[in-house]
Formats: C-alpha cells, structure tokens, sequence
C-alpha cells in the first residue's frame, strides 16, 4: 500500500486491519473506499466466521490490538504478556 493512502487511513482513524478491512482505536469499521478493490471476504463475511484469531503483540501495535479486541474483529488473541497484562488493566 502506498504511503499516501496509508496516511489518509491514518487521517480517518484507522490504526489497523484484518483483512484488509481498517478499524479505529475503538474497533469500529472505517471505510476507506478500498473494499472494491480488495479481493477478498467482506467485514460482514468476516464476522460469520466462528474463530478469528489474531497474533499480534508489541508496543507498536498495541492500539490496533486493542482495537481488534475492542470490536469484537477477533475471538481468540496471541500475545505478549505484556500486552496481555495492558489489555486486562485497561479495560
């Protein structure tokens, strides 16, 4: 993905992706507009699937962890403890 729209996804919220598909730091879906030039499943797809596991850790991906988590995008996490301990004391 080109820099450019990496800073307009930025500029919308959006702090990561599962699938292709952006969400905010509150894990709510942001559409960027690119979802017709993505090949493949759709957020509404996605959400059917019984088992989503994310495997992600880190300072610097903490924000789109927690939003993954927050939004309900995954049911299942792998992750650093701590990043695991962050999440547990947050919320």
């Amino acid at each position: 993905m080109a820099e450019k729209e990496l800073a307009r996804l930025r500029g919308l919220g959006a702090v990561g992706d599962i699938c292709q598909r952006f969400f905010d730091a509150a894990g709510v879906h942001v559409d960027a507009g690119l979802g017709e030039r993505t090949v493949g499943i759709s957020v509404d797809q996605l959400r059917t699937v019984p088992t989503r596991i994310e495997v992600a850790g880190g300072e610097r991906k903490y924000t789109a962890v927690r939003g993954a988590v927050r939004g309900r995008w995954i049911t299942a996490l792998v992750t650093d403890t701590a990043t695991a301990r962050r999440l547990v004391d947050e919320d």
